[in-house]
């Protein structure tokens, strides 16, 4: 990672962890807050994977793979973006997927860097840290801002683990 890619990351990780306290301090509104973000991003993370296929992927093996992607991501935005006039219950389930999901990938992710013999701790913290994060929606399913809260947590927990890797240094491989 550059010098420039790590001072990005860590302005983009401190501005995250603002928008996480601004969450905590407005619940009410957070809700609203959280789904334009998770919709735009998803809009955002869509477009880029469909302006690669055409500009590099579309000539690649197994190309197409980037424009079936950037569709599917974009459908989950427009997706996300319909619950805006539902219940807060469907969300917090659809938190707890989300959440329950990562957890468990950075969970498995951990257990194939250890056997690999590389880091595993902060991939597993990560994890597991996602994984309290959906049985805390569990418990407190019923509150109607715990999912504004338990998304803040998240947001502030990703940041530090952006800013930690951020500082982190990278090996370099070099083919003789």
């Amino acid at each position: 990672m550059s010098k420039f890619a790590r001072v990005g990351n860590i302005i983009v990780s401190l501005l995250t962890v603002l928008l996480g306290v601004f969450l905590f301090f407005m619940p009410g509104e957070g809700f609203y807050i959280i789904v334009l973000i998770l919709s735009i991003g998803l809009f955002i993370a869509g477009f880029k994977e469909i302006i690669y296929y055409f500009t590099m992927a579309i000539n690649m093996v197994g190309g197409k793979r980037s424009f079936y992607k950037g569709i599917i991501v974009l459908e989950a935005a427009l997706f996300t973006l319909s619950l805006y006039d539902i219940p807060k219950i469907f969300i917090l389930l659809y938190l707890i997927g989300v959440h329950v999901f990562s957890g468990t990938v950075e969970i498995l992710r951990a257990w194939e860097s250890k056997k690999n013999g590389s880091s595993f701790v902060l991939k597993f913290i990560q994890g597991s840290l996602d994984i309290t994060m959906a049985l805390c929606c569990l418990v407190f399913i019923r509150n109607g801002n715990t999912g504004t809260y338990i998304y803040a947590a998240g947001l502030i927990n990703s940041a530090i683990f952006r800013i930690v890797s951020s500082f982190r240094k990278t090996a370099i491989v070099y083919i003789q």
